[in-house]
């Protein structure tokens, strides 16, 4: 299932959490720490983790924490929160769940 996102086609399967996101763009390739990022965020380790398994919703609060400490507005990680969540309900429905 596609959606259409300005010009673009979006496939439901495109879609990544913004914890995914930042783990493989950021921390993976060396341009971030998990301390700096837990420090900055106010988190320890468990929320760190839940963070990166998608199980903490990208609230304003969060994601204009993100934009001090990343590249990117906090529109940004919200739309991308967003675009996650549209896509689950849509591969969900697909399923029959």
């Amino acid at each position: 299932m596609e959606d259409d996102i300005g010009d673009m086609k979006i496939h439901h399967s495109v879609a990544v959490h913004v914890g995914q996101f930042i783990d493989e763009v950021h921390i993976q390739e060396g341009h971030l720490s998990e301390f700096d990022l837990c420090e900055h965020m106010g988190w320890g380790m468990k929320e760190f983790d839940d963070f990166l398994v998608n199980k903490i919703i990208i609230t304003a609060e969060i994601a204009e924490k993100l934009s001090e400490i990343l590249l990117g507005s906090a529109k940004f990680y919200i739309g991308m929160q967003k675009n996650y969540d549209a896509a689950q309900a849509r591969k969900e429905a697909e399923n029959g769940n």
